[in-house]
């Protein structure tokens, strides 16, 4: 395992997850599909942080598409009655579009811009000051950054999921790497 990547995965979930609890127990999703297959993993976040970056790394050098949940869970399922909050909000561009003006559009410059396979194919993320707490607002945001960005509109849901960086996106046998990110 790669000492670089281990510690781009740390920063990474620490900036989606926060580097301290929110709650007395939270939980990460991290779903890995693997012969087009999908299987459920839960971990307690931060306590579990070291078996997270193992286990990313591991699934997706065996092959395997790697994902994870930007909110949190406030039990070991990942359903969106579960979801606990996020520290970010995000968007999902998967290429049909063009890149949006954000200066045309009044929405901030995110914060951390993740591609995902294919130039245009884009994760973007808003790392907020306060974690949200509502589930339905957090996809009431997303949902309308999705549609005023002309993003994926299956996307912005609570309990989704999307590419973490260092992996490969085996679909298209492409690296997932930050693009750019205001630490």
């Amino acid at each position: 395992m790669s000492d670089a990547i281990s510690d781009e995965l740390s920063t990474f979930f620490d900036y989606m997850w926060g580097a301290q609890p929110v709650a007395k127990v939270t939980f990460a999703y991290l779903p890995v599909k693997e012969n087009g297959e999908w299987h459920s993993f839960m971990f307690a976040w931060p306590r579990q942080k070291a078996a997270i970056i193992r286990h990313v790394l591991k699934f997706s050098a065996l092959g395997a598409d790697t994902y994870f949940a930007p909110a949190l869970f406030k039990a070991a399922r990942p359903t969106k009655e579960n979801v606990l909050g996020s520290w970010v909000l995000w968007v999902d561009l998967d290429g049909n579009a063009a890149e949006p003006n954000l200066s045309d559009l009044s929405v901030p410059k995110p914060t951390l811009v993740v591609q995902s396979s294919l130039e245009g194919h884009e994760h973007w993320y808003w790392h907020l000051d306060k974690f949200l707490t509502d589930p339905a607002l957090l996809e009431d945001r997303n949902r309308a950054l999705t549609y005023l960005l002309k993003a994926d509109n299956s996307g912005w849901d609570a309990d989704q999921v999307l590419r973490p960086i260092g992996t490969i996106n085996h679909k298209r046998g492409l690296p997932v790497f930050v693009k750019d990110w205001e630490l």
